[in-house]
């Protein structure tokens, strides 16, 4: 068999599938069972007496070089020619051929031929069509945009991969899909009305929204057209993120008409396409009436360069900034401050510009008129300079010491005042190094005094410095930077003060300071040790007299008996004044715990304590909220049980007794807490004693006490970094004020 019968090459046919195997064999069969068939009618035909037998072994022929190719056409032609020949030519019988008979054989042959070559045409056509068809269906499902066939009713022929992404469903279930079914129930009544109009005018492209098989529904841009045969096709895009885009575009559009600025913005031939709200109002005319205009006419642009020089930039680097003149709807010229920035579309081609313009007018004339300013200060400076070139002798006669030294710290300048301190004369002191010559001290490093300088103009602080004769003096000194036209420093003017005696006083000062607190010191031991010791003499007196009295009661007159207690009382008053003394010596001994205190807390629990010595007495009680503060709760505690004691002793005439404790928002660094009574008050005459140890304002038996209980407050809260004081008036009460520093204000 060859390779045109079978359809394969010579060297493929070993390797024939056993498909290709049997479909060659039933080819071939095909062959030889219609030539036999062909061969029966003939034979039949003739018994009936019908000739023309070559007929059906023409249609037999025809029949199989038009189904099954070339090769067995052939074999169906030799068949054909060899039974045609045995059983309907004379002599019947043989296989005998005459030469009348060669037309006949000719005949099977061409028509043959001709047969089979309609029939491989055919089958180019067939594949061909086969290819195109695969080709296009390809080229369908690799498109991106989502293809759908409708038919007639509006019924899902054929789709693409695309389609079923978009449905969110396999292409399977497309196909019958109504067209309704894509529509949103709002927007069904339109598919009828679409598919008439796709009818007249060809292609309908329209946006709508295209429902998923979950219920979703997603924008989609449609192009519907005709396929032929009563069928439409749409092509369908999703454009959901456009749709994101232009809703974000929209938003951002809408927040350009929130800035005072002038945007616009214009395509590659001039006009203007958008026209914000800051642009009316600089302009004067309104977007409708902008929008459409060419931007340079419209607004008569005088550019500050060629205008080609500034597309050439623009296209170049994408953006342009300068100052331009424009012209308002009223013919006013106003100055802008313009940015001009490109916009290129996907393939990078110029698509439009983006215009900011910022009013400068107004600065623009402040500018012209600084210049003119700057220009009449030039002459002023230069008249004045003369005038300060004849001042400048007047240095000589400071007895400060003023010297003018460059940025190489190298003397330009000596007055007589640094010659009087320091020994050297201006001529052996100009063109020397300053530091090298004085052999100069420093407080801190030069390179950050220097930093200083040049960051402030200026630098206080105290030097040291030798002079001619080796003496070291301390000065005072103040450095001014000079500056020159275009701000670069170019000189520094130095001022010293000999301050070198003030510094002697100074330490003097601060030894007896020291002296003074140690003295301070060792006072509050030596309190702490006497106070210490007495009590143990004073339990024996009040204890021995107790037994005195006890014993010799008896034989005591009255007289004795009130001695005996004239001794007792004092002797407790002892007491009492030494455990004060004792305590108040400890308070400065004692480290502060500080802490976050709540005062309110702290008073209440103060007035719970002498509760119980009061029951007697009608006192009236005004407790205001009290802010907190940061201290030591035992010494707080210790200051406002003295002050609301007092307070209590002190009304113990009147009736009822007013008690306020509260507070005053007055600072922003402290916080103020007073305790206010009606009681007997004191004369402010004397109120640089109330708080003196052992300092009282009234008798010892008007009111008891040791005098060392505002002492002791005092004490504790200058140990808070805090202020302490009284107000009152004969009769009439007293207040107690304590300021305590915020937290953070102060050290504690």
């Amino acid at each position: 068999m060859d390779s045109a019968a079978t359809g394969l090459p010579d060297e493929m046919k070993s390797a024939a599938p056993p498909q290709v195997v049997q479909r060659n064999i039933f080819r071939y069969a095909f062959a030889v069972v219609s030539v036999a068939l062909a061969l029966g009618v003939g034979l039949l035909a003739r018994h009936y007496g019908i000739q023309q037998q070559y007929a059906s072994f023409l249609f037999v022929i025809a029949l199989t070089a038009w189904y099954c190719g070339a090769g067995p056409a052939i074999v169906a032609v030799v068949c054909s020619s060899l039974a045609y020949n045995y059983f309907f030519q004379e002599p019947f019988y043989t296989l005998t051929v005459r030469p009348k008979d060669m037309p006949d054989y000719g005949l099977f042959i061409v028509f043959g031929l001709l047969v089979g070559w309609f029939g491989a045409a055919r089958r180019r056509v067939e594949d061909a069509l086969r290819a195109s068809e695969k080709k296009y269906r390809e080229l369908i499902d690799a498109a991106p945009d989502a293809i759908i066939i409708w038919d007639a009713q509006g019924k899902c022929v054929l789709s693409n991969a695309s389609a079923a992404r978009l449905r969110g469903c396999s292409e399977i279930e497309l196909i019958g899909l109504a067209m309704a079914d894509t529509y949103v129930a709002a927007e069904r009544d339109q598919v009828r009305e679409r598919l008439e109009l796709v009818k007249t005018q060809g292609v309908l492209r329209f946006e709508r929204r295209f429902l998923r098989k979950n219920g979703e529904a997603i924008p989609v841009e449609v192009s519907l057209s005709a396929a032929g045969g009563d069928q439409y096709q749409a092509v369908l895009r999703d454009i959901s993120d456009r749709k994101r885009a232009e809703e974000i575009l929209r938003e951002r559009v809408s927040l350009l008409d929130l800035t005072h600025d002038t945007i616009f913005v214009r395509d590659m031939q001039g006009a203007v396409i958008y026209w914000n709200r800051g642009a009316e109002a600089l302009y004067g005319w309104t977007s409708q009436e902008a929008i459409g205009q060419i931007a340079y006419e419209l607004l008569r642009k005088t550019f500050p360069e060629p205008f080609d020089a500034i597309n050439e930039k623009l296209l170049r680097t994408g953006r342009w900034e300068g100052e331009v003149i424009h012209a308002t709807r009223d013919g006013r010229r106003v100055v802008v401050a313009s940015r001009l920035s490109l916009q290129r579309d996907e393939r990078g081609n110029p698509k439009a510009i983006l215009e900011t313009n910022n009013d400068v007018t107004e600065r623009k004339k402040a500018e012209e008129a600084l210049r003119r300013s700057h220009e009449e200060l030039e002459i002023k400076v230069k008249e004045r300079t003369a005038e300060v070139r004849e001042r400048a002798s007047l240095l000589d006669l400071t007895h400060d010491s003023v010297f003018v030294r460059n940025m190489n710290d190298e003397i330009t300048y000596w007055n007589r005042g640094a010659e009087e301190l320091y020994g050297w004369a201006p001529q052996e002191a100009v063109g020397r190094v300053t530091h090298q010559l004085l052999r100069t001290l420093f407080p801190e490093p030069l390179d950050d005094i220097n930093a200083t300088l040049l960051r402030t103009d200026r630098w206080e602080g105290e030097l040291i410095h030798t002079t001619r004769d080796g003496t070291q003096v301390v000065v005072a000194s103040r450095w001014s930077l000079q500056r020159d036209e275009r701000g670069n420093p170019s000189a520094i003017l130095e001022t010293n003060n000999d301050v070198t005696e003030r510094k002697r006083a100074e330490e003097a000062l601060r030894r007896s300071r020291d002296e003074l607190q140690s003295a301070n010191k060792e006072l509050e031991a030596f309190a702490y040790s006497v106070s210490h010791d007495l009590r143990a003499p004073i339990r024996h007196i009040a204890g021995f007299t107790q037994l005195l009295q006890k014993h010799a009661e008896p034989v005591l007159d009255d007289k004795s008996r009130r001695q005996i207690s004239m001794i007792l009382d004092s002797a407790t008053r002892m007491g009492s004044l030494v455990d004060d003394l004792l305590g108040f010596s400890r308070i400065g001994r004692a480290e502060t715990q500080k802490t976050t205190v709540v005062l309110e807390e702290l008073v209440k629990g103060v007035v719970s304590e002498i509760a119980p010595d009061t029951q007697s007495r009608k006192i009236v009680w005004r407790i205001g909220s009290l802010p907190n503060c940061h201290g030591d709760p035992s010494m707080l505690r210790l200051v406002f049980a003295n002050l609301i004691s007092n307070a209590v002793k002190f009304t113990r005439t009147r009736e009822p007794a007013v008690i306020e404790i509260g507070s005053l928002n007055q600072s922003p660094n402290e916080i103020v807490v007073f305790v206010k009574d009606n009681g007997v008050g004191f004369n402010m005459k004397y109120q640089d004693k109330l708080f003196g140890v052992f300092q009282r304002l009234h008798s010892q038996e008007a009111f008891e006490g040791t005098g060392i209980g505002l002492a002791t407050v005092q004490r504790i809260v200058h140990r808070h970094s805090g202020r302490v004081w009284g107000e009152g008036t004969i009769d009439h009460g007293a207040t107690f004020y304590v300021a305590l520093p915020k937290p953070g204000k102060a050290n504690l």
